[in-house]
């Protein structure tokens, strides 16, 4: 008995089939593609906390001009990555106290699929681009507390003490940053970046971590609003097999960028 009433269960669901025919077929397979997006899209947004990305990004919407638009010009073959982004929540969280470093680390850990998809759709361009995704994962996945990258820089418990009370302490830290790491990919992205904020006026601790905050919303812009492109490349360049892994992923970044779209510059 209860397996005739699943069957008959089964026979509902195909009744447009049965009394539309072809055209009744087409139908069904759009009502229940479009039934799948939203019950993925509603899964995805009560899985996409993105309260410090949108604090973040409200704080800097209304400045005018870019800083990275400043540290291009100043290295004119600099270009933004998941490297950057990455290296300078360290920085802050060396420089600053935890307080001031949790919110910018936090929205790091809210956008960084979002910032990997777009990086790997759109900057897989050259040699050095896919190693700079592949070490800033490693980066990512590294212990990264205030402690262990005290150590990791070489920066001893009494130096770092100094750091609430002596901006030019932090200045000149800031310039040996690089100095505790291999001669490599990571070293010159650091060096850059480093180079940037010391040679800014910069006159508290506060100061240099808005600076710090300011520069890396302005890097979360510029992959956020490739999003879009990225999305199409990825669901036109799929194969039939993966079309809906594609679609699912997809789905899941748009409903995070959609979050935070009325921020985005």
């Amino acid at each position: 008995m209860f397996s005739e009433e699943r069957n008959m269960d089964g026979i509902e669901e195909f009744s447009d089939l049965i009394h539309e025919g072809e055209g009744g077929l087409e139908g069904w397979i759009v009502r229940n593609c479009v039934a799948d997006m939203k019950r993925w899209m509603e899964l995805t947004k009560n899985d996409s906390p993105n309260h410090n990305t949108k604090q973040l990004l409200s704080k800097y919407c209304s400045l005018d001009g870019t800083l990275l638009a400043n540290l291009k010009d100043s290295n004119k073959a600099y270009e933004v990555s998941s490297l950057s982004m990455v290296l300078l929540a360290r920085i802050a969280t060396v420089c600053s106290d935890s307080a001031l470093s949790a919110s910018l680390t936090a929205a790091l850990s809210e956008t960084y699929d979002v910032i990997r998809f777009v990086e790997r759709k759109m900057r897989f361009t050259s040699f050095e681009n896919k190693k700079k995704y592949v070490l800033a994962k490693a980066a990512m996945e590294a212990p990264s507390s205030r402690d262990v990258l005290l150590k990791v820089f070489n920066i001893s418990d009494i130096e770092a003490s100094q750091f609430n009370n002596d901006i030019h302490h932090v200045i000149d830290v800031l310039g040996r940053l690089k100095g505790a790491l291999p001669d490599d990919i990571v070293k010159d992205e650091m060096e850059i970046i480093t180079e940037f904020i010391r040679h800014r006026n910069l006159r508290s601790i506060q100061q240099i971590h808005d600076y710090i905050e300011h520069l890396f919303v302005d890097m979360l812009n510029e992959f956020l609003t490739q999003v879009p492109n990225a999305i199409y490349k990825e669901i036109t360049e799929s194969s039939p097999e993966d079309y809906e892994k594609a679609m699912r992923f997809s789905l899941k970044l748009l409903c995070k960028v959609e979050s935070v779209e009325a921020f985005v510059q």
